[in-house]
């Protein structure tokens, strides 16, 4: 998979995507956005440290997982996860 990260404002950073066992893990250092297209319906996320909120275009609801909830992401659009204030997350 591809991923891009931005930081809150809209600048570019470069991430390097760190393979794990289960998946891959990404940390979300504070005020980075992790941003995941491509229909990232069905794509399952855990957290392996501090808290992270998820919004998606197709979703009114927010969520605000906590370290060791995991998330199955439903909707075809955009997904955005943010760290409050960080947080590190396992694909899996």
């Amino acid at each position: 998979m591809e991923y891009s990260i931005q930081k809150t404002h809209g600048t570019f950073l470069g991430k390097k995507i760190v393979p794990s066992h289960g998946g891959a893990d990404i940390s979300l250092e504070k005020n980075e956005l992790f941003r995941l297209e491509n229909d990232p319906r069905g794509q399952s996320i855990q957290i392996m440290e501090g808290r992270v909120w998820l919004t998606q275009t197709c979703n009114r609801l927010d969520v605000i997982l906590e370290k060791g909830q995991t998330h199955k992401i439903t909707g075809a659009g955009l997904a955005l996860l943010q760290g409050l204030p960080t947080g590190r997350i396992r694909f899996i």
